[in-house]
This record gives structure tokens, C-alpha cells and sequence, in this order.
């Protein structure tokens, strides 16, 4: 590698987000949007989310940006087995 390194020493770090299934007819996604993996800047994010303020209106932002419309609501969000799972109905 050009800094020194090899490839077998680089931290492996992953993006959080997993597609899981979508369904186009519906304009729905199933993805994991958050688990405790490493980030880039090494940070890991606990999956002891208080999801009460969210439910009451679970709007779902382009990268958190309220100025911005949003890119849809969130049908189904819980934490399921250490990682916060959603299901997105795209805005139409």
C-alpha cells in the first residue's frame, strides 16, 4: 500500500447499512440501519435507542437534513438482535 501498510493490517471496518428486501410495488425497503460496527472515525454506536419521540412522527430525512423534503416514512423501526432494523415507505 502507498502508506506502508499492508492490506492484512488496515482495520476492516464495514458500513452499517444492510439491504434486506424491497419490494418496488409497495415502494418499501427492509434495511438494518444501525449496528456496532466500527465507523471510519472508530466510532461504534450502542443499540440502546429510545425510539419514543421518533414513533410520534416517523419521518425519514436525506442525511438527517430537515431543510431538505424527506425521503419517506418509517412503516416499521426495533431494535432486533443488537441492530436497529426499519422498513422505509418511499415518498412518492
Amino acid at each position: 500500500m502507498a502508506d506502508g501498510t499492508t492490506e492484512a493490517q488496515r482495520p476492516q471496518r464495514s458500513c452499517a447499512i444492510q439491504l434486506r428486501a424491497i419490494r418496488e410495488a409497495e415502494r418499501e425497503v427492509d434495511f438494518v440501519c444501525s449496528n456496532e460496527t466500527q465507523d471510519t472515525y472508530g466510532t461504534v454506536i450502542k443499540q440502546d435507542w429510545d425510539l419514543k419521540r421518533f414513533k410520534k412522527n416517523p419521518v425519514v430525512l436525506w442525511a438527517h437534513c430537515s431543510r431538505e423534503l424527506p425521503v419517506g416514512q418509517a412503516t416499521r423501526f426495533e431494535v432486533v438482535d443488537g441492530q436497529l432494523e426499519a422498513t422505509l415507505r418511499i415518498a412518492s
